[in-house]
């Protein structure tokens, strides 16, 4: 495979996801590490990364090629994204990379990155700027290389994630926590001797495998264990974690699922109690469910693009004090603006404690709407270029619009169709290439069955 032509595979809108080592490999992460370097201005550089094939190959020579071009490296080895974060703020270093694919399928590794005021560098804030530098292969030449040094980074996290509650209002919940083979094992275990929280662990070695399941916690497949074995033991509630574990779902005492709107929807109010009228904010793809908490609880609401990429940014620019996502992310001002799974999930659990009833009943009024799985379509073929699998892309969105006649239009990147009582959205993921979301939410089981199957169809006419 030419450099470009694995240039053309590894760059997604929000970060780097590639298959390891045939489009994204040592060589190729060597030019990006300089070309991220010279593109942020970084004179410092924090890099991690989790449990993933090839991640120490990877981490080893973007830390080669950042030094090479005059920056000073951090090598924080394996670590959860939302601890490397918050390192790279704690250090204050110019930019952080975290060596992860995040959710996606085990053959895939990729990089995230994110500048030192907490903006995340993607497609339309810097990484094309970097593609086009790799392939040129000119850098700007350097009069002194960089160093290197190590640091760990679980611990202090751990440490500033319970900053966000108040560890003596914790309940004692029995709680069954699947990290996926994932770095939410990890954490939870430094986390266990700091609250009173009885975990029954599963899949807590790391695998970048994955063995068990994929990691992704918010698809039905990757929780049905979790699923079972919340009821099997009778605990008060599940937690899911994805690879890097800045993503969480929650799974109630029946287990059944939360989704991220109604997590979102219990921060939501914490934060709206203790910061009244503060700007908050949901995805293009969430639950009115989020609208509505944000409103009931006198907050102003704003609309957000999908990815952390575009989220991030426009938190710092509007004064956005949070946002969640449908997907589990979870971004937080006071987070400098990261998102972090370990944090929703303990503001969760306080607000569970200080309500003194079961996690079904304290989302129970969240639960007003019906919305299905996300449905993901997969187009072209593995050998499909992205010119090809974008023209499918806008092929298949341009089969649906018809359906949003007379629809007010949220235009955010995607474009979300909202009617009176359903609303859809269609988009290109921003994370797997080949891959089209539909996202449908009604007031009625029978209409929302009756749209999905609509768009279903005219998606795969």
């Amino acid at each position: 495979m030419t450099l470009k032509d694995a240039a053309d595979k590894i760059f997604q809108a929000y970060d780097l996801r590639g298959i390891y080592p045939e489009e994204y490999n040592g060589d190729i992460a060597y030019r990006i590490g300089r070309a991220a370097v010279v593109q942020t201005r970084a004179r410092s550089v924090i890099i991690g990364r989790d449990m993933r094939r090839g991640g120490h190959a990877l981490l080893s020579a973007l830390a080669m090629g950042a030094m090479d071009q005059g920056a000073d490296v951090t090598d924080a080895g394996m670590c959860s994204s939302d601890a490397l974060y918050r390192a790279g703020v704690a250090r204050d270093c110019d930019l952080s990379l975290m060596v992860t694919a995040s959710h996606n399928p085990a053959p895939f590794n990729g990089t995230k990155f994110v500048r030192r005021d907490g903006t995340s560098v993607g497609k339309n804030s810097g990484l094309g700027e970097i593609k086009e530098m790799i392939l040129t292969g000119e850098f700007p030449p350097v009069e002194n290389k960089g160093s290197i040094a190590r640091a760990e980074v679980m611990r202090p996290f751990i440490r500033h994630a319970l900053s966000f509650v108040h560890p003596d209002k914790l309940g004692r919940f029995r709680i069954v926590v699947d990290a996926g083979n994932g770095m939410g094992g990890v954490l939870v275990n430094l986390l266990k001797e700091h609250v009173p929280f009885e975990i029954i662990p599963m899949f807590f070695e790391p695998d970048g495998s994955f063995p068990n399941h994929d990691a992704d916690p918010t698809r039905p497949e990757c929780v049905e264990i979790l699923r079972s074995r919340v009821r099997e033991e009778g605990a008060d509630l599940g937690l899911g974690f994805d690879g890097d574990a800045d993503r969480v779902t929650l799974i109630d005492e029946n287990g059944d699922f939360i989704n991220g709107s109604e997590l979102g929807s219990v921060i939501c109010k914490k934060i709206l109690r203790e910061q009244p009228g503060a700007k908050v904010g949901y995805c293009l793809v969430s639950s009115w469910t989020a609208r509505d908490t944000i409103l009931e609880n006198g907050g102003e609401v704003v609309i957000t693009p999908v990815g952390g990429a575009n989220i991030r940014p426009l938190m710092k620019d509007e004064g956005v004090t949070f946002v969640s996502e449908r997907s589990g992310h979870f971004y937080m001002q006071k987070n400098n603006y990261a998102d972090s799974g370990l944090i929703a999930a303990l503001i969760a659990l306080e607000q569970l404690s200080l309500a003194g009833c079961t996690l079904s009943e304290l989302i129970r009024p969240y639960k007003k709407y019906y919305m299905a799985p996300e449905l993901s379509l997969m187009l072209g073929t593995e050998d499909s270029t992205t010119a090809e699998l974008n023209k499918l892309k806008k092929e298949k969105v341009a089969k649906t619009r018809h359906l949003g006649r007379g629809a007010n239009v949220i235009h955010r990147n995607e474009d979300r169709y909202e009617f009176d009582d359903w609303w859809f959205c269609v988009r290109p993921s921003g994370t797997e290439p080949r891959k089209l979301r539909m996202t449908v939410e009604a007031k009625s089981k029978q209409l929302l069955d009756e749209k999905y199957e609509l768009i279903s169809k005219a998606l795969n006419s």
